[in-house]
């Protein structure tokens, strides 16, 4: 999760959609639960490069 948090902190651009497509392709889930959980996963990202940065 560091190495997300550091990523989305960094560069910051992309890391939501890229968890999106994560969760239909690896995790099986719909558009609109995929968005949802990418949203919660975007703002645990961000907390996290808060942290690390």
């Amino acid at each position: 999760m560091a190495a997300v948090g550091f990523y989305d902190g960094f560069f910051g651009h992309g890391i939501g959609s890229f968890f999106m497509l994560v969760l239909i392709v690896i995790g099986g889930f719909g558009v609109t639960q995929s968005l949802g959980e990418a949203k919660l996963y975007n703002f645990s990202t961000n907390l996290a490069s808060l942290i690390f940065l």
